[in-house]
């Protein structure tokens, strides 16, 4: 699945591979890591296993959900557009 050309998000059986862009690290700067993974009944997306920094700064700064078809990104600190992530064929 992916947002745009760059970031990513590839999803195994039980594991979830996030590439993604962090902003406030710059504009180039990307997260690039494996998580186990549980999809709650709302549909939020939750990342296992974080590292504190992970947690703070990472992928658990961001809300995941996934609504059967595609996987929303919405930054928890800021107003920004959510981000749609979309299946690629």
């Amino acid at each position: 699945m992916s947002a745009s050309g760059d970031e990513t998000i590839s999803v195994f059986e039980s594991e979830m591979r996030f590439h993604v862009k962090i902003h406030d690290m710059g504009p180039d700067s990307y997260m690039d890591r494996t998580y186990p993974y549980t999809v709650m009944p709302d549909g939020r997306i939750q990342p296992l296993e974080m590292r504190s920094v992970d947690a703070a700064f990472g992928i658990g700064r961001f809300a995941w959900y996934w609504d059967g078809e595609r996987i929303t990104q919405k930054d928890k600190k800021s107003d920004a557009p959510v981000k749609i992530f979309v299946l690629e064929r």
